[in-house]
Parts: structure tokens; sequence; C-alpha cells
């Protein structure tokens, strides 16, 4: 049996990322038969039905339940590309808390803001569909106390852990206070002021996670964006004399591989020729020259989707036309680098596109 179809050993971190070029999903296995699922897209599995991908790609391992082996659910921003199948989620993963972006701002309006978000015209339709965040929401709120759901937003330097393991920890660290500081004036805050924040700039509002494994690190970075005052510029500031990521080994790129040069620092700064890998967004992205860039900082990239844009390949450590990617590293073992595979189309006929050596 190859080694992405046993379990994961209870030392061993693995990092999964689909995409079909519509949709993104993580899923990480923190240590211990421990999940953490970050964001969701659905598999159509006939004309009337259809299951979160995570969930369809866990439940081949023999040992799993949702009910008791799902910890986290992280919902990184409100783009629906993003969460598509989260209620589904809530309900059968009964044991797992639910963390949101930037609601914690609102206490018990939280549900409010969200429906304001769903009816604002300003929404557009990547947020269509948030009345199942609502009902997630609903279902969560119901089984655990509501203070330890919603994700705070950061001040300088705080660090929130939104997984642990066996194995590793998961961080967040983002969105950054000041966002919403500068925005929003907090004891004023209104469900109108947060659908202008969240819904119009949901990318700047992205959670971005650290998870950190001993001397293993991966930067798991959602669809993070620049801006002039937020974004990875004001990430990286914000890390300056903190406790920061290092030794990054993996990165998931953001923002589907859209131009983001701040981003670029980010990787010199905190990353050491990782396995970089993207999901695509229908035929624009990754940007084709901001990919290249990002390339030339990886040891492996990887690029997600269906539907690739014209991008520039050299070398045999790249690979395109993928669905899923797995990768793995055994802390306990001593190992010092990950192990990676990629599939052209993993639920059906498991055609790998690219295995590291």
């Amino acid at each position: 049996m190859a080694w992405w179809d046993e379990s994961p050993a209870a030392t061993e971190i693995e990092i999964s990322v689909f995409g079909r070029g519509v949709g993104e999903c993580v899923v990480v296995h923190v240590g211990g038969g421990q999940w953490v699922v970050i964001d969701s897209y659905e598999l159509q599995l006939n004309r009337r039905s259809c299951t979160p991908v995570a969930l369809q790609y866990l439940s081949r391992f023999p040992d799993f339940r949702p009910e008791s082996n799902v910890s986290s659910v992280v919902l990184t921003h409100l783009h629906s590309d993003h969460f598509v199948g989260i209620d589904t989620l809530a309900a059968r993963c009964v044991a797992a808390r639910l963390y949101l972006p930037g609601v914690s701002h609102l206490g018990d309006r939280a549900e409010q803001a969200l429906l304001a978000i769903a009816k604002s015209e300003r929404s557009g339709e990547r947020l269509v569909g948030i009345e199942k965040v609502v009902h997630a929401w609903r279902r969560v709120k119901a089984r655990h106390p509501p203070g330890n759901l919603a994700l705070p937003a950061h001040g300088p330097g705080t660090l929130i852990v939104v997984g642990a393991g066996a194995a590793c920890s998961i961080t967040a660290i983002s969105p950054l206070g000041g966002l919403f500081e500068h925005v929003l004036d907090d004891d004023h805050l209104a469900p109108t002021q947060h659908v202008q924040l969240t819904g119009t700039n949901a990318n700047l509002t992205s959670i971005v996670l650290w998870l950190q494994a001993g001397a293993h690190g991966a930067l798991l970075s959602a669809d993070m964006d620049d801006s002039k005052l937020w974004g990875w510029g004001a990430l990286l500031t914000d890390r300056e004399g903190q406790k920061s990521p290092a030794g990054i080994g993996f990165v998931k790129v953001p923002h589907h591989g859209s131009v983001n040069p701040e981003f670029l620092s980010v990787m010199d700064a905190w990353s050491e020729s990782p396995i970089a890998v993207v999901t695509t967004n229908g035929r624009r992205l990754p940007d084709p020259d901001h990919w290249s860039e990002i390339v030339t900082r990886s040891n492996v990239a990887l690029v997600l989707g269906n539907s690739t844009p014209r991008l520039a390949y050299t070398g045999a450590r790249v690979a395109s036309t993928s669905d899923c990617s797995i990768t793995r590293v055994d802390v306990a073992a001593g190992a010092d680098t990950w192990r990676t595979v990629a599939f052209k189309d993993f639920f059906n006929a498991r055609d790998i596109a690219f295995e590291s050596s």
C-alpha cells in the first residue's frame, strides 16, 4: 500500500490541499488521529448527492470518525468558493469548534451581521449562500460556548491556537486587530458597517494559519491579499520582534496565485525552499509572472485545478493540472524533509501528476 493510502501515524503531520478550479479546501492531520478542516467545497457524488471534499477524503481511512476526529473547522473568509459545505461539516463533526474571521467584535450580534452580509447588495455573487454559514454557526453555538467560536482579531504580536494535536499546533496570525480598528469604531459597531468591511474586503480579513511541528513549519495563506495599509506587509510588520514563522517547508500560496508582491517578501523571510501549492481560479489565476517568482523560491511547485492559465514550467519539480496534493512529515522519525504527491484526478482515476523522490 502506498504511504498516502495509509492513515497517518500519531506523530505524522499531513497537509492535503484540494482544488479543481473553483473551490478550495485544506485538511490537516495534527497528530493522534485528530484533523483540522480549513475551508470547504463540495464534490458531486451523483445527480442528487454531494458532500464536502474533506469528508470524502477522510472517509477512506478506516479509523476516521467525523463525530470525534475533527477538532476544528476554520472558515478563513466569507467567499463562497471557500465555504460551500460548511453546514454539513458543522452537522457531522460534532466535536469540532468553528472559527470565523472578524465576527468576535459583534458578540451576540454575530449572527445578525452574517445575515446582513447575506442580504447586502454590496456582497456580490461571491457571498451567495452565506445563510449556510449562519446555519453552521447556529449548530456549533448550540454545542460550544460562543466565546470559543469566533476568532478574535489580533492585537500586535498576539497568537491564537485554533488546532493542536500530538504532533503540532496551528496558530492564527491574522486577521490583524488594527484592520478592524481602522475601519470600525468597536463601541458603535453595527451590522451594516461589518458588511462594508467583510463583504467588500473579505480577502483582507482572511485568516492566515501557521503550523509548527518541532523544526517543521507550514504557512496556510487562504486568500490574504496586499493593500496599502494591510495584508502581507502589515503582517510582516506585526511579527517584528515577536515569535514569527521560520523554516517554513510548506506554503499554500494565497489567493490562487494573484499578484501579491509582499507575499514574496514573506517567502524570503520565513521559508526555506518550500513545497508551494496553489489552487487555480478559473482561467485567470495564478498570474504567470507572479507564479514564476514563487517557483524560483520553491523546491517543489504544484498547481491544482482543471483550468490552468498559460504558465511557464521548468524542471522536474513543477507539476500542473492536479486536483489534490498530499504532503506528510513524521516529527518523531527525525525526517528532515517533507514527502509529497499530487494527483490529476484523486477521487476517480488516481493518476499521479508528481511524486517527490
